[in-house]
């Protein structure tokens, strides 16, 4: 489902084919490319996050951090493997927060066009601040299993919504091509 969405977005966004009912003046126009391209990064993004996440849990490497946070043992980059493991899923966590503000501070400039994107960006980028601070949570509570099950769901309602507004702005690029 997630190749497929992707070479619609790929080709929507790149060949503007059009369905032949553009014409209609109530139609919204088509996102920009740099929209689409911001949401499509976000949505891989967090694909990643996840991935690294479930393989941070599985090898336990969060234990590994003492239940410190920011910090792990003392310093940014600490020695050793497991702990190298959970810095580096912080690490990502960060270039992908920046791509999710890239995306929303892209959706704001289109707000008027893409109605319904800028809000979806501005859940997609709570949600996002709120997985942050409910991993902060987990390692806080020394990987609690309450806290690992609500940093999981959050990071799936997380998850649903990046593709939720990836879906919205392929659907607005494959069916309302431009009116320019």
């Amino acid at each position: 489902i997630i190749i497929l969405l992707l070479t619609a977005a790929w080709l929507a966004t790149f060949s503007r084919v059009t369905s032949g009912v553009g014409g209609s003046s109530f139609l919204p126009p088509s996102p920009s490319p740099q929209l689409v391209c911001w949401s499509l990064a976000s949505m891989i993004g967090l694909l990643a996050l996840m991935v690294l996440g479930g393989y941070v849990s599985g090898t336990e490497a969060a234990f590994h951090c003492n239940a410190e946070w920011p910090l792990c043992n003392g310093t940014l980059l600490p020695q050793g493997n497991g702990a190298g493991i959970q810095v580096s899923h912080r690490l990502m966590a960060v270039v992908v927060g920046l791509v999710v503000l890239g995306f929303w501070l892209a959706s704001l400039r289109e707000r008027r066009s893409q109605r319904g994107v800028s809000q979806l960006a501005s859940l997609l980028l709570l949600l996002f601040i709120i997985q942050v601070l409910l991993g902060a949570a987990t390692q806080w509570t020394v990987l609690a299993d309450w806290s690992r099950v609500v940093h999981l769901t959050a990071g799936a309602l997380t998850w649903v919504t990046a593709i939720l507004v990836v879906g919205l702005l392929v659907y607005r690029v494959a069916w309302f091509p431009s009116m320019s």
